[in-house]
């Protein structure tokens, strides 16, 4: 009795896990696969559709609504094959205003083959782009939904809203497919306001990816299904008729909620700054802000080109390049067509004003602040989502800051003694180091780059960028910190917070619960003069690349173990900074003594940009 009912068992659990064959491609998500820019954008958390909003070459969308395709010969010979790519194509023309044609001379195109699992990439890639059906694949459900990818769709459970209306249940997920879990921000997907849909085709079944059987996704509303593979809902049909403006767009669903995942509109999140697509002049540019440091990025459209921000000439771009211009506040653009090489530009320059947006919502600095390291407090859990602790040999050592998904800053003097990246782990996520959580992430170490600069003996330049071997997964207890512009100073009455899980006294061994304390900046002057009067402070000196920030005749201080760790300051959009990274103080740990000094971020700002830019 005992062996049937283990026989039993493992039956069901072997057909729920086949349920989904297009979770086993081993691409994003299971079945997406991902351009360079979308892979670029995701790791980033820059906007997934960036060159739709102005038309350029790369743009997401099927012209007309018209998809071109072919069968490779992997599937021509296949009756079976080609009647499920007809009955699916169907259902899709039948519902919205798609039109799918033979390819005859299209250079973008979709070529339907046999390959290893079911996948697609998502939306018009301008070129020869593949759809793969493998044996398991042809089904009618799978290959709507793979089609669905190619006219521009995400999973469903992918969206902003998501955790409003699912439950990830993390356990139940091998470490190895939490990825294809990620929720992306409002910023990078508008969803038309749409209502999340259960029953669309685009979603994830309950045991997707599923390490032992159970649910990893579990619906928040009762009796509703989920990874539905029958068809089209009403949804699906809906949305995709928005997204292609189709003039017979069907009514809405009857219960409305919040909106659901495709590639953003063309029009921008918010109303600033503006997004010209034809100036006066007929030359295209476009100008976003993406992420927490309001980079401007500027993309020209008129052959060979200089452009000219501010005054400042950069290097010739040329049709279609990327420009990202770092540090801007506000000013002027200008682009200069010196050869007018294809002559698409009409005049030889323009001027275009520019305005400072306030970062988006759902990028970075994103924190909840409710207390007050020596002499702080017990954070609150998640209240410092980009907090790191860097693990050496699986021992803890330095703090940190995550600033991408792939990318932390710490102290030099953290690594600068062993380089070899197989010795460093990174922690994201924890709060209490001697009890773990399931929402934790370890990942090692890629590479680690010390500053080229910095100095042991003074702690010059102290400041180290340490890139994962894998982007983290953001959710709300892992995501990233704002980074300063260039040179950026830190006004004396800002509200600064110093984190980390260094000593709450000394002497004493470093705390394992993460700390945090209110730590205001102070002006080099003061933090000279608190040097010089303290014991062997002749030794040291304080120098631009350096931050300082205490509070007198208090305890309050970072102290060993905090090193490398986060300060951080909340600027005028409610949105904390990283303004230093800890470096070094006094010896026993008390602001009465010597400041907490900080390598100043804001220093090496085009730094950090220019080795993450080497490191690709």
């Amino acid at each position: 009795m005992v062996l049937t009912r283990f026989i039993i068992l493992v039956f069901v659990i072997s057909v729920a896990f086949a349920a989904s064959p297009e979770e086993y491609a081993g691409e994003f998500e299971g079945d997406i696969k991902l351009t360079r820019e979308q892979k670029n954008a995701i790791q980033n958390g820059l906007d997934l559709e960036p060159a739709n909003t102005f038309g350029a070459s790369k743009s997401k969308r099927w012209k007309d609504g018209v998809f071109p395709y072919v069968l490779a010969s992997s599937l021509s010979g296949s009756s079976s094959a080609r009647r499920v790519i007809d009955s699916a194509m169907k259902e899709w023309s039948e519902k919205t205003c798609i039109r799918f044609v033979r390819r005859t001379n299209q250079a973008g195109y979709v070529e339907f083959f046999r390959g290893g699992g079911c996948w697609s990439y998502v939306g018009m890639t301008g070129r020869k782009q593949q759809i793969s059906l493998a044996g398991g694949c042809w089904r009618h459900g799978i290959v709507v939904h793979e089609i669905g990818h190619a006219l521009g769709f995400w999973h469903e459970q992918s969206r902003p809203d998501r955790d409003e209306y699912v439950t990830i249940m993390w356990d139940n997920i091998p470490s190895g497919n939490r990825h294809n879990f990620k929720k992306y921000t409002k910023t990078q997907i508008d969803s038309l306001n749409i209502p999340y849909d259960y029953a669309s085709i685009m979603h994830y079944g309950r045991r997707a990816f599923s390490n032992n059987g159970r649910d990893t996704i579990v619906p928040k509303k009762s009796g509703v299904t989920i990874g539905q593979r029958g068809g089209l809902s009403p949804s699906d049909v809906q949305q995709m008729n928005l997204m292609y403006n189709c003039k017979q767009g069907t009514p809405p669903p009857p219960r409305p909620t919040t909106p659901r995942p495709t590639p953003p509109r063309p029009t921008p999140p918010r109303p600033t700054p503006p997004r010209p697509t034809q100036p006066s002049n007929g030359i295209k540019v476009e100008l976003r802000s993406e992420g927490c440091d309001d980079p401007k990025l500027v993309q020209v459209h008129c052959g060979r080109a200089y452009i000219k921000v501010n005054g400042r000439d950069y290097a010739r771009k040329r049709r279609g390049h990327n420009l990202v211009i770092l540090d801007l506040q506000t000013g002027r653009i200008e682009h200069q067509d010196k050869r007018n090489v294809d002559k698409l530009c009409s005049e030889r320059s323009f001027a275009l004003d520019l305005a400072h947006p306030r970062p988006p919502v759902g990028s970075c600095g994103v924190s909840g602040v409710t207390g007050r390291l020596i002499g702080g407090t017990n954070a609150a859990p998640g209240a410092w989502p980009w907090q790191i602790a860097l693990l050496k040999s699986g021992r803890f050592g330095c703090g940190g800051s995550l600033v991408y998904p792939d990318w932390v800053v710490t102290a030099g003097h953290c690594i600068s003694r062993s380089t070899s990246t197989s010795s460093y782990t990174i922690l994201l996520g924890a709060h209490n180091r001697n009890s773990p959580q399931s929402h934790e992430q370890r990942i090692r170490a890629k590479k680690v780059i010390v500053h080229p600069q910095y100095g042991r003996p003074t702690l010059n330049n102290d400041i180290a960028l340490i890139q994962l071997e894998r982007p983290a997964t953001l959710t709300s207890r892992i995501s990233t910190v704002c980074l300063p512009s260039h040179n950026f100073d830190v006004p004396l009455n800002s509200e600064c917070y110093i984190t980390g899980w260094g000593k709450i006294r000394h002497p004493g061994s470093s705390h394992h619960t993460l700390q945090q304390a209110r730590l205001p900046p102070v002006s080099q002057e003061q933090c000279k003069k608190k040097l010089a009067q303290s014991p062997d402070g002749h030794r040291l000196s304080i120098t631009e690349q350096m931050l300082c920030a205490g509070v007198d005749d208090s305890i309050l201080s970072g102290c060993h173990g905090d090193s490398g760790g986060p300060y951080v300051c909340r600027d005028s959009n409610n949105r904390f900074v990283l303004q230093g990274a800890v470096s070094w103080g006094s010896p026993r740990c008390a602001s009465s003594e010597r400041y907490t000094v900080f390598a100043r971020v804001a220093k090496f700002r085009n730094w950090i940009d220019s080795e993450i830019r080497r490191a690709g």
